[in-house]
């Protein structure tokens, strides 16, 4: 375990991985400072939310000892913030911190809010998504380049349909566009990972297939430009009134499947 600049001896149990809760009961009895900063910005509770294995025993004895459950870190991210983050914490964590008045809407610097951080993390945990929607995380909030936590959840290299689906029964804005001006169909078909399972869920829900992008690129324009992308989404997108013709801002990229070869060399989507 890395030793920071300004830890005390709770800074520490709460890093610990095997750590006994009676140890943080010990400590805090013993006049500990629960909100005591490290030189990182760090303090007991979003230490104890970085640690995987922490027990969720531990987080409700700090906050029960008066540890501030909306703290930031220099990062600007609270304990929600990065319990949400750590794919491996138990859900009941979650849980815990909203019931002690952790603020589901609280963004960080880079304006995610604890529901976005968790539509960023591999492996999303769908029980942490539908505990968020539960606890009034507002679905359509924006971080600071424009993205909404569908948006997110859509270039997310490692997403279920579930998620998807548990953000649109929210009421997920599904044409909704950020700063570059891309939809959740236009990430999706940018992610080389993405399942058609996926595709077709977002135009079940309603997706425009023909929406245009700051680049005047449309869906089927960036699927056929993904060069990893299954061959199956293009027709998938095809099959949807996704328009073959449709041109972009660049006069050397005629339509979508002249994209395709001119972008990858290769003529897959031809």
């Amino acid at each position: 375990m890395e030793l920071i600049i300004g830890d005390t001896p709770l800074h520490l149990a709460c890093r610990n991985r095997d750590i006994n809760p009676e140890i943080i009961t010990t400590l805090l009895k013993k006049s500990c400072i629960p909100n005591e900063k490290n030189e990182e910005g760090e303090h007991t509770i979003t230490l104890a939310c970085r640690n995987r294995d922490i027990n969720p025993e531990i987080i409700t004895t700090l906050l029960k000892n008066s540890c501030i459950p909306n703290e930031k870190n220099e990062e600007g991210d609270t304990p929600l913030h990065l319990a949400c983050r750590n794919r491996d914490i138990n859900p009941e964590i979650i849980t815990t911190l909203l019931k002690n008045s952790c603020i589901p809407n609280e963004k960080n610097e880079e304006g995610d809010t604890p529901l976005h951080i968790a539509c960023s993390t591999f492996h999303i945990n769908t029980e942490f998504i539908t505990t968020l929607l539960e606890n009034n995380c507002k679905p359509n909030e924006k971080n600071n380049k424009g993205n909404t936590p569908l948006h997110l959840a859509c270039r997310n290299l490692i997403i279920s349909p579930e998620v998807i689906t548990t953000l649109l029964k929210n009421n997920c804005k599904q044409n909704e566009k950020n700063n570059e001006g891309d939809t959740s169909l236009h990430l999706a078909c940018r992610n080389y990972r993405i399942t058609q399972e996926i595709i077709t869920t977002l135009l079940k829900n309603n997706c425009y297939p023909n929406e245009k992008n700051n680049e005047g690129d449309t869906p089927l324009h960036l699927a056929c430009g993904n060069y990893r992308i299954n061959a199956e989404i293009i027709t998938t997108l095809l099959k949807n009134n996704c328009k073959p013709n449709e041109k972009n801002n660049e006069v050397n990229k005629a339509n979508a499947f002249f994209f395709n070869t001119n972008e990858n060399g290769n003529g897959e989507c031809m």
